[in-house]
């Protein structure tokens, strides 16, 4: 509890209206907390059907925990205050002790059946359990669920294509982007005729040899038919340079220039 007065102290403690207040106050409001929690209109105990009568039992009402009295049957429940008179050392008499209790009644009050069981409540609590159980499993099924094209019933024939466009992390299954080392370009021009020749062609440090070359032999020459006499192939590759050997079948002038892609293997 989280008011409470320590009694252990000797020498008799002075009972005053504010020592009997504070201990009032503390159950009240502790118990009033745990009602509230309950909702507004709960039956937590009893009135149970007798027939022609309902038994006593304990309610909540607006966050209020009280005792319910029970009684002939009818439709709706209704909140009374009683009250009770003390002498005081005055001579005087006055009220100061308030009874609330819950009973049926014909008018005013409170719908009978818009009270809900605490065993009701608790049913209930369960059932969205279950039901948000078998949601997440039906979403998961849903989502791994396929069908064959031709178990689709009903199907246009054809589909008119519209543009749209999705994100490529959305896309997929799509095929490994294709890793590019260097790239670049040598310029040969010409070399003896008929014969062979080869070029150390420098690159970047690729921190490897296991690449492959891809290149093509670009004529800018003004003769072609002179410049398409040549056949290439490269060698000793390494990861700063390459050699790129060539052959001539001819001994005219050529003016060529290579254009290469390492890609790793």
């Amino acid at each position: 509890m989280y008011k409470r007065i320590d009694f252990t102290k000797l020498e008799g403690l002075a009972t005053y209206q504010d020592t009997l207040d504070f201990l009032q106050t503390s159950y009240r409001e502790a118990i009033s907390a745990v009602a509230k929690a309950f909702g507004s209109k709960v039956i937590v105990t009893g009135i149970t059907d007798q027939g022609a009568t309902y038994s006593d039992g304990w309610v909540v009402i607006d966050g209020e925990l009280m005792p319910f009295a029970g009684g002939l049957k009818s439709d709706r429940i209704v909140v009374e205050e009683l009250t009770d008179t003390e002498v005081f050392s005055d001579g005087s008499i006055q009220t100061v002790y308030y009874t609330k209790r819950a009973k049926l009644g014909i008018t005013g009050g409170f719908a009978l059946a818009d009270f809900i069981r605490v065993d009701t409540m608790s049913a209930i609590s369960v059932s969205l359990k279950n039901l948000i159980t078998a949601h997440n499993n039906l979403q998961a099924a849903f989502g791994s669920h396929t069908h064959s094209w031709n178990q689709i019933t009903d199907k246009p024939a054809t589909f008119t294509p519209s543009w749209h466009q999705h994100d490529w992390n959305d896309v997929i299954n799509k095929p490994s982007l294709l890793t590019v080392l260097y790239k670049g370009s040598w310029h040969i021009g010409d070399f003896g005729g008929g014969s062979d020749g080869n070029w150390l062609i420098p690159i970047p440090n690729v921190n490897t040899n296991n690449y492959l070359v891809a290149g093509s032999l670009l004529s800018i020459g003004s003769n072609w038919d002179n410049d398409n006499d040549v056949m290439w192939m490269v060698r000793n590759k390494q990861s700063t340079f390459f050699e790129l050997l060539l052959r001539q079948v001819s001994g005219n002038l050529q003016n060529l220039r290579f254009e290469y892609v390492l890609i790793p293997l």
